[in-house]
């Protein structure tokens, strides 16, 4: 699980800008229709993480109506769901106990833009296709950007907005 997070977000960091997608019923599902909260969890390697409700998944997919786009792989049976990503566990050293609110605190955020990015270099993946594209919801989150800040981290990881990946289009075999 980890080496897949690290080569996912690896991705998201060498991707190219976000072209913003016009489908108005993803954006009014998620506005209208989801939490905009998430809770605050780490994983044993490190990973710190808001995660907010698989509906992000389930439900948005589907408006895409494009059979091509997939759930994300930690997405589904012992994968952490959607979630946001707040911190890398390479960017951190654990050993200092950084100060944050408890793990299951609840964090609100704010729904930005519906968008894809198109990865660039892509590492090898845990997975047998290379991806062509993610979609993502990007959030405006101004208290994940006040925890990273008390961790003594940037405001953002590598200046990119916080988002959610709601799927991936693979690269045709």
């Amino acid at each position: 699980m980890r080496n897949l997070i690290l080569c996912l977000a690896s991705v998201l960091l060498t991707a190219s800008t976000p072209t913003v997608i016009d489908t108005p019923q993803v954006m009014q599902y998620a506005e209208q229709r989801l939490p905009h909260t998430g809770i605050l969890e780490k994983t044993k390697e490190g990973l710190v993480y808001l995660k907010v409700s698989d509906d992000y998944i389930n439900a948005l997919l589907p408006l895409l109506k494009n059979n091509a786009v997939k759930a994300p792989p930690y997405f589904g049976q012992g994968g952490i769901g959607a979630h946001v990503t707040l911190i890398l566990p390479e960017e951190v050293d654990w050993s200092t106990h950084p100060q944050f609110p408890s793990w299951g605190t609840q964090i609100p955020f704010n729904i930005s833009h519906f968008v894809s990015v198109v990865p660039e270099g892509q590492p090898p993946f845990p997975y047998t296709q290379k991806v062509n594209k993610l979609y993502l919801i990007t959030l405006e989150a101004p208290a994940l950007e006040s925890l990273r800040l008390t961790a003594g981290l940037s405001p953002k990881i590598l200046g990119r907005d916080f988002h959610i990946t709601i799927g991936v289009e693979y690269a045709e075999r």
